[in-house]
């Protein structure tokens, strides 16, 4: 069997299946070997990572890793930190400590600030940001990067988190024009392109994705949204785009999703 990461069709593998017959690959969560041959032994989609292959479930739970990007929804305020829901087991801490303020300075956070923590975040407020520290018990995220933060004005998704691709951006502009933020914990975010602004590090981050990812996903000249009417049907069906593909357990990335907006044009 290939394990081709070009596919668009997740391939679920069922217990017992083989995945691979060549030698030199690493047994990673949810496989193990048999007679030489690396078999499936759980229900989902396979990974690779180099030479690590590994598992997925079908419909687990988000199990998070270190330098994910994922988007959440506040879930509690507490002292110096929220609770964020972000698919997994429990909820990821974000510390005080671990954003950018609104006016995009990242000084030291003060005893006011820890006083004025819902004017940063409040209940059901959705963000996102990337995990910086995990265990069996805690998760860890945060927002100290001028891409990370509140989100606003836009609609919000949840797929199975086996149907989104481990990239080099998660932050992708459909043809459309359309930003679409794809969390690898399957949390989904889409809205008219955000305007922040960024330090030469993050522009020379933010230029590296961008010529990573396929030059199919962005739109040929900049796209006005100054009719709502436009953008609202524009968000509309880009959800309506996603929302096909993970019915099908088809893989969500910058190309599916534009092959159905495409073909529903």
């Amino acid at each position: 069997k290939t394990m081709s990461s070009s596919s668009s069709r997740a391939k679920i593998q069922v217990p017992g299946e083989i995945i691979c017959r060549e030698a030199g690959f690493l047994r990673g969560h949810g496989t193990e070997t048999d007679n030489g041959n690396l078999v499936a032994t759980v229900a989902g989609v396979v990974e690779k990572v180099n030479k690590l292959v590994s598992v997925k479930p079908l419909r687990s739970r988000y199990t998070s890793a270190v330098g994910d990007v994922i988007v959440g929804r506040i879930t509690e305020v507490q002292s110096k930190r929220w609770k964020v829901d972000i698919g997994a087991k429990h909820d990821a801490n974000l510390q005080l400590t671990a954003i950018t303020l609104p006016d995009g300075s990242q000084r030291r956070k003060t005893a006011d600030d820890a006083l004025r923590m819902r004017d940063f975040f409040v209940e059901h407020d959705l963000l996102v940001a990337e995990v910086q520290q995990t265990n069996e018990n805690s998760i860890s995220i945060h927002t100290r990067n001028q891409r990370y933060g509140k989100l606003e004005e836009g609609t919000f998704l949840s797929v199975p988190p086996t149907l989104i691709k481990r990239s080099q951006t998660h932050f992708i502009t459909l043809e459309s024009g359309i930003e679409v933020i794809m969390g690898y914990n399957g949390y989904i975010w889409i809205s008219k392109p955000r305007q922040f602004v960024v330090s030469q590090l993050e522009t020379t981050a933010m230029r590296d994705d961008s010529s990573s990812s396929s030059s199919s996903s962005a739109p040929s000249a900049p796209v006005s949204f100054d009719d709502p009417r436009v953008l609202h049907e524009k968000i509309a069906r880009a959800r309506n785009a996603i929302s096909a593909l993970a019915n099908e357990e088809i893989g969500i990335y910058a190309t599916t999703i534009n092959d159905v907006l495409l073909a529903s044009n």
